[in-house]
C-alpha cells in the first residue's frame, strides 16, 4: 500500500506491506518513508474487523489529509 498524507505545507508518502494469515493474525511493515517534515506526519496500524482488514492511519493533527492506495494479491 501506498499512504501519502498532507498536512499544511508538508507531504509524506510511506510504503507498507500488510499480510494475512490463515488465524486472522495480520501484520504491517513499512519498508519505505519519505517526509518534507523533520518529523512523522502519522503513524499506521493494521487490524481485523470482522471479515476485514483495517489500515489505520492517525495524523498529527485533524488538518491533515489520507489517501490510501494498494493492489491486493
Amino acid at each position: 500500500f501506498t499512504i501519502k498524507v498532507t498536512s499544511g505545507t508538508h507531504t509524506e508518502v510511506s510504503e507498507m506491506l500488510v499480510t494475512l494469515d490463515t488465524s486472522d493474525n495480520v501484520y504491517l511493515t513499512e519498508y519505505g518513508m519519505s517526509s518534507t517534515s523533520g518529523s512523522a506526519l502519522a503513524s499506521s496500524t493494521v487490524d481485523v474487523s470482522g471479515n476485514n482488514v483495517r489500515i489505520r492511519v492517525t495524523p498529527v493533527n485533524d488538518n491533515s489529509k489520507v489517501v490510501i492506495m494498494g493492489t491486493l494479491l
